[in-house]
């Protein structure tokens, strides 16, 4: 299927723009555009809403299909020119935002906990945003988006079902914890979601993975965030100096320095960025920070920009 909405949700088409402005007909000024963060958001929820929705990973034949198509999203992107290659069946790309932000995820009759991807043509930073425990780990939706906003990053890669989909209910708090349920993104051998991470960094290698995750307060007390590389080339002190400055030196710790655990290093994208050699920040948020993040808004402008600051220091 060609990448539905390219085209169909953009400006005024070519036809329109050329005819000449009727006489003696005061138009009157167009309206200005919503904020970025609310089509995105309501775009985003819509794909997020998977009850009765059954988990299928990608085939062999499937992954390499969407690996190709990403790619070439991706680099139609980087070129800011609409991409001329199809998508995979059961998959469809559209513009969002009068077509500053691209949107790469499946077709409404075609669920199955792909995840989705959003690109911005125009970015201001090499950087992605990914956010794989969206339910499990309240408020990573908003904050990611956030980020991804104010830093006019070049990618959000979200999950689009939760990490626990499809495991008894006895067994799964044990699976979530321990990274074993096929929907756990982070951990499972195979995705969409994976394989759209791995085809970013192919075709930007020069993006920095920024990935946000939650932990309740009593896992660490007195903590307010967990920074690691998890072993990649990721700028995880600078981030967590940034962090201090905004949230006081004690209240952040950088893996394994100061703390011996959630420093992400059995996560499948780190070990992607680990073979590609490619920048990986693991980021842990306390339930308390998330809360107060997504409440206040100065807190949430300013938690943003100190994580920019943060990746963009060598």
């Amino acid at each position: 299927m060609v990448l539905v909405g390219w085209a169909l949700l953009g400006c005024q088409c070519e036809e329109e723009q050329k005819k000449p402005p009727t006489p003696h007909i005061v138009k009157p000024a167009p309206t200005p555009p919503p904020a970025e963060g609310e089509p995105l958001m309501e775009d985003l929820t819509r794909r997020r809403r998977g009850q009765g929705v059954r988990y299928v990973p990608p085939t062999p034949d499937e992954d390499r299909a969407f690996a190709k198509w990403v790619r070439r999203v991706t680099q139609a992107a980087l070129r800011e020119r609409l991409p001329e290659a199809s998508a995979p069946i059961g998959f469809a790309g559209m513009l969002l935002d009068q077509g500053r932000l691209w949107v790469v995820g499946e077709e409404p009759d075609h669920k199955r906990g792909a995840g989705a991807l959003v690109l911005r043509p125009s970015a201001q930073r090499p950087v992605v945003i990914e956010a794989p425990h969206t339910f499990f780990d309240r408020k990573t939706l908003d904050i990611s988006s956030h980020v991804f906003q104010v830093l006019g990053a070049r990618a959000l890669l979200i999950n689009t079902l939760h990490r626990g989909t499809g495991v008894d209910a006895d067994m799964r708090i044990e699976a979530v914890r321990e990274g074993t349920s096929p929907t756990d993104v982070a951990h499972a051998e195979k995705s969409f979601f994976d394989t759209a991470h791995r085809a970013l960094i192919e075709a930007e290698p020069a993006l920095v993975v920024l990935q946000i995750h939650g932990f309740s307060d009593k896992r660490v007390p007195g903590v307010d965030a967990v920074v690691s590389a998890a072993n990649t080339r990721g700028p995880a002190r600078p981030v967590a100096e940034a962090l201090r400055a905004l949230l006081g030196a004690e209240r952040v710790r950088v893996y394994p320095d100061d703390i011996k655990m959630l420093g992400g290093t059995t996560n499948t994208q780190a070990a992607a960025c680990r073979e590609a050699k490619a920048a990986f920040v693991h980021l842990e948020l306390s339930a308390s920070l998330r809360n107060r993040v997504t409440e206040d808004k100065v807190l949430a402008e300013r938690f943003a920009r100190a994580l920019g600051e943060g990746l963009r220091r060598p």
